[in-house]
């Protein structure tokens, strides 16, 4: 690589003389440092076969969610979880950008091709640490009534009615890989979760559980279930984002021909049709929108988003 010359600063730019002359040193010092970190943003992880996008998180769309559950389960294995006594292992995860803050341009749209360790800070942001914690099915499912308050109550019949509470941000609608179940919008908030399944078949409300989870979501960040007094089994000082650049590369990010539903979906109310707020890039991916169901109504709001039909 070719050394940068050195920093010249336009007349004026940073004032002049003396303090011109340091500011423009102090730049010139940084430079090997400012190097050194883009290549290592720009470096491959893994190849992408399939697009990997936030646009239709809020209809199921798990490609996401999964590729972080994957390196989390191979992180699991590498440090050597105790399974032997056959409880189901799930991973909870969430998606920070979903059109937060009123931003219709605020989601993740990743190509084909590769998946640079830059973008790794889109599927997880934040240095949290991954601890497992032993629950039963009953806290489980107050979980995830908790991320299921992120959805609109929906009469029967009704149609086109918005599907989410922006009220409640995007990263409180939670994903367990691993786990089955249903959500009915036509049930109250607190009472909407049906069906929660494992591998091992119906999870009752006495029944083990061994959850993978942020220490962020295990002290009950933002009304979720506070798992301190729940069994500690394992933790660990690895962060989300450093176990995906570790293990995506190993693992790649999965199998993209798979059905990219969730393991979660709504209740069928036939007849009934919600609408789904969602950034104008979505309309890139109609393939994917047909896959889940989504029927894209043409129309743009007043605030950018697009908006699809999704019939429940």
């Amino acid at each position: 690589m070719s050394r940068r010359p050195p920093f010249r600063l336009r007349p004026g730019a940073a004032g002049t003389g003396e303090a011109a002359a340091l500011y423009a040193r102090v730049l010139n010092a940084l430079e090997p440092a400012h190097r050194r970190t883009l290549a290592r943003i720009r470096r491959p992880v893994t190849e992408l076969s399939a697009p990997l996008t936030s646009y239709f998180a809020d209809a199921g769309d798990h490609a996401m969610a999964r590729c972080v559950a994957r390196a989390v389960r191979a992180h699991l294995d590498e440090v050597g979880l105790d399974r032997s006594d056959g409880t189901p292992l799930l991973v909870a995860t969430s998606l920070f950008s979903t059109g937060g803050r009123g931003d219709p341009s605020d989601y993740v749209d990743i190509a084909p091709g590769p998946l640079l360790v830059r973008d790794l800070a889109r599927l997880s942001p934040f240095a949290n640490t991954v601890q497992v914690r032993r629950v039963r099915g009953a806290v489980l499912r107050q979980w995830l009534e908790r991320s299921a308050r992120a959805f609109r109550t929906v009469t029967p019949g009704a149609r086109d009615v918005p599907l989410r509470d922006l009220a409640v941000p995007g990263y409180d609608i939670d994903t367990v890989d691993g786990l089955g179940w249903r959500i009915d919008l036509s049930r109250p908030v607190g009472d909407r979760v049906r069906d929660l399944v494992t591998g091992d078949g119906p999870l009752a409300e006495d029944d083990p559980v061994d959850v993978a989870v942020t220490d962020y979501r295990a002290a009950g960040s933002n009304g979720f279930p506070d798992l301190a007094d729940a069994q500690l089994r394992h933790a660990d000082a690895s962060t989300v984002p450093d176990i995906l650049a570790r293990m995506l590369g190993r693992l790649g990010p999965g199998d993209d021909e798979r059905p990219r539903c969730a393991g979660w979906r709504f209740a069928a109310m036939p007849g009934t049709t919600a609408r789904l707020r969602t950034g104008p890039g979505a309309r890139r991916h109609k393939s994917l929108a047909r896959r889940l169901g989504l029927e894209d109504t043409g129309v743009t709001d007043a605030e950018g988003y697009a908006l699809f039909r999704l019939h429940l």
